[in-house]
Order: structure tokens, then sequence, then C-alpha cells
């Protein structure tokens, strides 16, 4: 009886270990998932009141040191990061819409990419999940036309360390 009590503990402990570690792999894969990229990239697609489809895609790339050797990125102060974005493109109806390098070349390590409708406006916000240099930016594009803004802020002083960059183009109609 021993025996067998002993045993069927074992087995409720191997399977308990193993569902922890199904359980385990589960959330892990779960929160790599958002963006889920050491290098590569990933694409949103978002329907427009108007009936147009925006899309963006941003791509994430290794970090080097060129072109910015001792840059401060939004996710990495004072610190080299892993990954830093390398490209963020977007469209609509399949006509390209400008997003300068110096909207998005300062964010490193992304842990988020979403794409949501706020008003008229079309938000992409990047996020970066590490407690320590964590941060938020969304890049604005005015009713999914052209990239009217983009704020950043720092998740854990918001109102320290943040900045707001404003631009100005020509409608891509």
């Amino acid at each position: 009886m021993v025996i067998e009590t002993y045993g069927g503990a074992m087995n409720l402990r191997r399977i308990y270990t193993m569902i922890m570690l199904v359980l385990i792999g589960i959330v892990h894969s779960a929160a790599a998932q958002p963006i889920g990229l050491d290098s590569g990239h990933i694409t949103k697609t978002l329907k427009l009141p108007d009936g147009a489809t925006f899309t963006v895609t941003v791509s994430v790339a290794k970090w080097r040191s060129d072109p910015y050797k001792d840059a401060h990125l939004w996710g990495a102060w004072g610190a080299k990061p892993k990954t830093v974005i390398a490209l963020v493109a977007a469209s609509r109806n399949e006509g390209k819409i400008v997003v300068p390098f110096s909207s998005y070349s300062d964010l490193a390590d992304p842990r988020t990419v979403e794409l949501r409708l706020k008003g008229n406006n079309v938000e992409l916000e990047i996020g970066n999940g590490d407690a320590r240099h964590s941060y938020r930016a969304v890049l604005v594009f005015a009713k999914g036309w052209y990239l009217s803004s983009r704020r950043v802020v720092d998740s854990e002083m918001p109102k320290e360390a943040r900045e707001e960059t404003k631009y100005f183009g020509v409608e891509n109609r």
C-alpha cells in the first residue's frame, strides 16, 4: 500500500510538474507574442470608417552601434539594447505614407505593437514592457492620411520623461 501511494504521489507530482511547465510555456509564449521578434517584422491592418484600409509594418532589427554609437534610446537608458525599430512603413489603400526615420529610430527593445482607431485618427502604439526602462510611444496618423504627431512617455516617470513631436505634411489624397 505504501509503495502504491508513494508511486501515486510521484505520478501526481510528475503530472503537476508537467502541467506547470506547459502553463509557464503558454504564459511565456503569450507574453512574447505581441511582437515576438528579435528581428523581423509585424504587419497590422485596420479598416477605416470611410472604407479605406490602413496598413502598417513595424520592422525590428538587432542592435548595432551604427549609426548611433552612444545614443540614449527609449527603453535602453544607459545600456545597449538588444533590438531597435529599423522601419515603420504605413499605407492607406496601398498608397504609401511618409513615416520619417526620426519618428521611430530611438525606440529600443519593443515588446508590443497595437494599431487602433481613436476618433478620426489612427494610432500606432509601440511599447516596451521592461519595468526598468519601459516606454509607450504613440504615432498618430491624422484621419489615416499622414503622420501628424508622436508622443513617447516613460512608464515610470510620465511627467518627467516624455517628448512630443508634431509633423506637418500634405495629405496623400
